[in-house]
């Protein structure tokens, strides 16, 4: 029974938390195209406008659920964005 809470916990989370973006950039998209949320005007373009304020509110979505999933993994997460030579390289450039 504990294997099968742990193995829920560390599937459950990440994949709770990945679902949660996505349906959250699929509202700001909706809220966008039904001007429901402002259109940020940055340049004169207006597909440009609409595209910069759909990719900054997706960014700050993206950098959200970086921060759940390093105060939910701390050492996972570290691991898997660390520092350091690919695989592979045997260069070190």
């Amino acid at each position: 029974m504990a294997k099968t809470i742990d193995f829920l916990k560390n599937i459950g989370i990440p994949v709770i938390v990945a679902g949660t973006g996505l349906l959250l950039n699929l509202l700001i998209a909706l809220a966008l195209h039904s001007a429901m949320l402002p259109v940020w005007n940055v340049f004169d373009n207006k597909e440009v406008n609409e595209t910069f304020t759909y990719q900054m509110l997706t960014l700050a979505v993206s950098l959200a659920s970086l921060a759940v999933m390093y105060r939910y993994d701390k050492k996972s997460f570290r691991q898997f964005f660390r520092w350091g030579t690919f695989a592979g390289r045997q260069d070190g450039s």
